[in-house]
């Protein structure tokens, strides 16, 4: 059985057209879905970035991040991708 859900998205460029809007939800999905699961599994929500605890796991995640990024940059360029593809990829 299919449900249909009306869906309402707020924005504040009123220039933008419907799809527009709908397309920067879309790219902005992932992120917002990061953002939740690190507050729920890791407590970043909280002022536990003031402790040591917290200053740990923050350092843990930007090294993570870090390292996915040099690793998919090195990936990209071995395939044969280009600095100005790689720019154009990330905007």
């Amino acid at each position: 059985m299919a449900v249909n859900q009306m869906s309402r998205f707020l924005c504040t460029d009123a220039s933008l057209s419907d799809e527009q809007v709908l397309h920067l939800y879309v790219q902005r999905w992932n992120i917002e879905v990061f953002f939740r699961e690190t507050k729920r599994r890791l407590a970043l929500n909280k002022y536990q970035i003031r402790s040591e605890k917290g200053i740990q796991r923050l350092w843990m995640i930007a090294s993570k991040i870090q390292e996915e990024q040099v690793a998919f940059i090195f990936h990209f360029a071995q395939n044969g991708g280009s600095i100005p593809a790689l720019l154009e990829m990330i905007r």
